[in-house]
């Protein structure tokens, strides 16, 4: 196995050395507290949130009396006028953070985490190892001593590390299709490898242009824009419209009186004393200062909202990037481009509107010299031929840009001649629970590679290990074996469901609020079946039915309801903690009735 360890040190109000890139994919093996060394030997397992745990639990008592944990906090030193977007911190309850969750712009699928210790309770929830190492640096700085400091060892994350010497990854080992979907059944860690592509693909790319998304942007929100880009200084109409980004927005929309469009929509806005108009609306968003126009306090608020959704903060490689997800509704005019209705000074004025797909083939196309990739999450859930329409011709290798057989054609509302650029990678995602390959589209098959990710009991058995004696690598290939046998390999469960798990509580949570769901809509709520699967010889999740035909129906109807009541089964979607013991420990057949 490969073995690429260093180490990552953290001093009291000293600034971090690391970056959310140099975190990504990377495991945590150890943590050292001054001299109080923590592994996987004496804690469960070293995940990232184990390292807010342990630093929370050395400072608990500080904690207690100042659980807010601001970005000040963790980058003392950093003297930029960018404003703290998000506080950092602990909370008392878990709605708490479920709310932050809500407003935070990485990944929204993870827990809150709670910590309890010494009678008390908090909660709070870590997106990544860099959100980890963030939180641990502020209750550093905050309650630490000159001298105390955090040690991490640090290690790539066994998720990317081949359990086989022998075995090769068709990412790195082999170059990467242009065209490739990653299918199999939920749970696999596809959606997660789109982060391993993307660091293979586009990681270390830098560029120096701005990435608007300009789709549901109105004439005042670019205006917010402007003001930003100019460091919010007061600005005249013309030195408006003649920013980068207006210039740019302008170029999105029909109407071509840019100056008028401005002066209407500020004085709409503007408050009392800056303008006569009698159509100002009383939102006083901006105000007059001389020739000129700046934002009030109150436009700066809700400019700041603007700004957080058009720029990104964590890297770069963003602007190389774009995801989207297909499903039933999604048309080509959302792909590629449509008409679309707009109001344009008190006028219903139609437009046509590029696709997702479009705007980011045009960007590709100026930029020949790097990567770009597209990601469509549940490729399947689309009806292809619609979304694709005449495209699909120009995804294929040989018929892109420059290409051999290079390929253009007419786009159908703008008359655009059009391509697909060779800089551009598709990558697509399919859960094969709801639809089998064999069931995609011809055309599409044809035109990309199909790499299988199936569940991974041995990563389980390394990352997760046992619990309670039971190994819970082993009991996912028991189960996958028995649904493979009764239904298809196509409806698996994947290790995801049970990477994060480190006690029985966490166990319980995911059969409860997971798996047992998956197998009723994988069987139909055939009972038997899924007591099968469990091996659930003592009845502690499906059981017979509480309530018995007779104190439902009239005896005259005893021969239509009755047959085979016996084995009428029902499911409990929750038990008792010692219940769930002996659930988990007879799963794989260890156990057997009398």
């Amino acid at each position: 196995m490969i073995n690429n360890t260093y180490t990552l040190q953290l001093k009291n109000n000293l600034p971090l050395t690391t970056s959310y890139n140099e975190l990504r994919q990377k495991r945590l093996l150890s943590i050292t507290i001054n001299e109080e060394k923590f592994t996987a030997k004496n804690r469960k397992k070293m995940m990232w949130k184990e390292l807010v745990k342990i630093v929370a639990h050395y400072f608990w008592k500080e904690i207690q009396q100042s659980p807010v944990i601001q970005l000040s906090d963790i980058f003392p030193h950093e003297e930029s006028e960018q404003k703290l977007y998000h506080t950092i911190a602990f909370y008392s309850s878990e709605e708490e953070v479920r709310e932050i969750l809500k407003e935070r712009r990485a990944s929204k699928t993870l827990n809150p985490t709670k910590i309890t210790h010494e009678g008390a309770t908090l909660y709070f929830a870590s997106f990544a190892g860099w959100d980890a190492v963030m939180l641990a640096q502020g209750m550093l700085n905050k309650f630490g001593k000159d001298n105390d400091s955090i040690t991490l060892e640090i290690t790539q994350n066994p998720k990317n590390i081949s359990l086989d010497n022998n075995a090769t990854s068709p990412l790195v080992n082999e170059k990467t299709g242009q065209n490739r979907i990653l299918y199999g059944p939920p749970g696999t860690g596809k959606t997660y490898s789109i982060g391993e592509y993307k660091s293979e693909l586009i990681g270390g790319q830098t560029t120096s242009k701005k990435d608007y998304q300009f789709a549901r942007l109105s004439w005042k929100e670019a205006i917010y824009l402007a003001f930003y880009e100019k460091r919010n200084q007061s600005l005249t109409i013309k030195e408006i419209d003649e920013t980068e980004v207006i210039q740019a927005y302008a170029k999105t929309k029909s109407n071509k009186t840019t100056h008028g469009t401005i002066s209407r929509t500020i004085t709409e806005n503007a408050t009392e004393p800056s303008t006569n108009k009698f159509s100002r609306k009383g939102t006083d968003l901006f105000e007059k200062s001389g020739t000129s126009w700046r934002l009030t306090t109150e436009g700066e608020i809700e400019a700041q909202e603007v700004i957080n959704s058009q720029y990104k903060l964590d890297n770069q490689e963003d602007y190389f990037f774009e995801m989207i997800a297909f499903h039933q509704s999604f048309s080509y005019e959302d792909f590629i481009e449509g008409i679309r209705a707009e109001t344009v000074d008190g006028q219903i004025q139609y437009e046509i509107r590029k696709g997702v797909f479009l705007r980011f083939c045009e960007k590709a196309a100026e930029d020949p010299d790097n990567n770009y990739l597209f990601v469509i999450d549940e490729i399947n859930r689309g009806n292809i031929s619609k979304i694709f329409g005449e495209l699909i011709l120009l995804i294929e290798p040989s018929k892109r840009l420059g290409a051999k057989d290079e390929q253009t054609v007419t786009l159908p509302y703008s008359g655009d001649i059009f391509g697909i650029p060779k800089n551009i990678f598709i990558l697509g995602t399919m859960n094969t629970a709801d639809r089998s390959i064999a069931f995609m589209d011809t055309a599409l098959r044809r035109r990309f590679d199909f790499v299988e990710v199936m569940p991974d009991p041995a990563l389980l058995s390394e990352v997760v290990g046992k619990i309670e004696e039971v190994d819970v690598g082993e009991v996912l290939e028991t189960l996958n074996r028995r649904i493979e046998y009764l239904l298809d390999r196509d409806h698996l469960v994947g290790h995801a469901f049970f990477i994060e798990n480190e006690t029985l509580e966490d166990l319980q949570s995911t059969f409860e609020m997971k798996l047992l769901p998956l197998l009723q809509e994988y069987f139909y709520d055939d009972y038997q079946k899924i007591r099968a699967i469990l091996n659930d010889t003592h009845h502690i999740y499906i059981a017979p039915k509480q309530q018995q035909a007779a104190s439902l129906f009239d005896a005259r109807f005893r021969d239509v309801v009755m047959n085979d009541e016996a084995q009428q089964l029902e499911m409990r979607h929750t038990v008792e903690p010692e219940n769930f013991q002996i659930f988990w420990k007879n799963i794989i057949g260890g156990w057997r009735d009398e």
